[in-house]
């Protein structure tokens, strides 16, 4: 579960080294970009990659609690004591908070939790979530905000939330997940959004030449696990196409898990810094701090007081961004995968972020 991701120098081999949660896909590979951008680090940085993408069947049933405790397993193997540094990108979030809560429970503690664009935030049964998403959608669609919110709960929250409160028990988690799989794969729904996540977690091309759901739907539906697991598989060294699989499974449910998570209050002792790409061309976002129309402020000690909210204004998509290609769906979160790939960000995140918690 544990992947070296950087190497700290070994002068600096008395400092804690940094973890990096994973993404709704159970891996970190959308960091490396932004990671391989960087030299001279000091801190060495590990990055976390799901048990059940690893092999451990046994995962993919556990309850929260059981799950996350894989995660401070894995982390203890290297690092037996606090103060420990967490890392999340977008779903990231959730392991940063889940990860601090069980650590605090063995005596442990967490010096900084760092969020990058924290998005999704369905956690406390998706109570904020279309405060949040609602108006991305809207501005992304074209449609009044109102309409969005209605959209989204009936196609979105309704169906995670019933189908992520049945994960509350062992038989209702292999009933659920084992559900939710077969009824993804039946489909095209999950291979076109496999695509496009792989795409923009990583800035590779996975399918040249047109769109991911108008190359699927070209692939009779009994052959397209094995088809795309396939192509997938080809354009990353050291993938294969039963690892593929795995996070393809991972993903049909890797968000329903945290429905009914709701986090404990974070100490004022550990320094929150919340990291979002810039939002004010839409007009639900002015006005107040991104971190309160999530919700986070609920789980500090000290509230917003505890929370540094960082906000970043991207550059220009570049030419070749595979954003561009993405269907309507897809372009309504392209602000939220391009924020881990823009030179300008990896930049402001070094002086504002990394340099200051010591990390080259």
């Amino acid at each position: 579960m544990v992947k070296l991701l950087k190497s700290g120098s070994a002068s600096s081999s008395s400092l804690k080294p940094i973890w990096v949660m994973p993404v709704f896909g159970g891996t970190t590979a959308c960091f490396d970009r932004m990671l391989n951008s960087y030299s001279n680090y000091k801190r060495t940085l590990y990055g976390l990659t799901d048990a059940y993408i690893t092999g451990d069947d046994d995962a993919l049933t556990l309850s929260l609690e059981e799950w996350v405790n894989t995660y401070v397993s894995a982390i203890k193997s290297k690092q037996e004591h606090g103060p420990y540094t967490l890392v999340g990108y977008s779903q990231g979030m959730n392991w940063c908070y889940a990860v601090a809560e069980a650590l605090r429970k063995q005596g442990e503690t967490t010096d900084a939790m760092i969020c990058l664009d924290p998005c999704f935030p369905n956690w406390n049964n998706m109570d904020k979530i279309l405060d949040w998403n609602a108006p991305i959608m809207a501005e992304g669609l074209g449609a009044p905000v109102c309409v969005a919110r209605l959209a989204a709960n009936f196609m979105m929250v309704g169906p995670m939330k019933q189908a992520g409160n049945a994960l509350t028990t062992q038989a209702g988690r292999e009933a659920t997940i084992s559900a939710v799989i077969a009824k993804e794969f039946a489909g095209t729904d999950l291979y076109d959004i496999m695509v496009v996540h792989t795409e923009m977690d990583t800035g590779k091309t996975i399918v040249e030449g047109e769109s991911p759901m108008s190359f699927i739907k070209k692939i009779p539906a009994n052959q397209r696990l094995e088809k795309m697991t396939e192509l997938i598989a080809s354009k990353f060294e050291g993938l294969d196409t039963d690892l593929v699989k795995r996070i393809l499974e991972f993903r049909c449910f890797s968000a329903l898990r945290w429905v009914p998570y709701v986090p404990e209050k974070v100490p004022a002792s550990t320094k929150c810094i919340l990291v979002y790409a810039d939002r004010s061309h839409i007009a639900s976002y002015k006005g107040k701090p991104y971190s309160v129309t999530q919700g986070f402020e609920r789980f500090h000690e000290k509230g917003m007081a505890q929370i540094n909210e960082v906000v970043i204004k991207m550059d220009d998509a570049p030419a070749d961004w595979p954003g561009k290609r993405m269907e309507a769906m897809f372009k309504v979160f392209d602000d939220h995968f391009r924020f881990m790939h823009m030179p300008n960000v990896w930049a402001e995140l070094k002086t504002e972020i990394w340099d200051k918690i010591g990390m080259f």
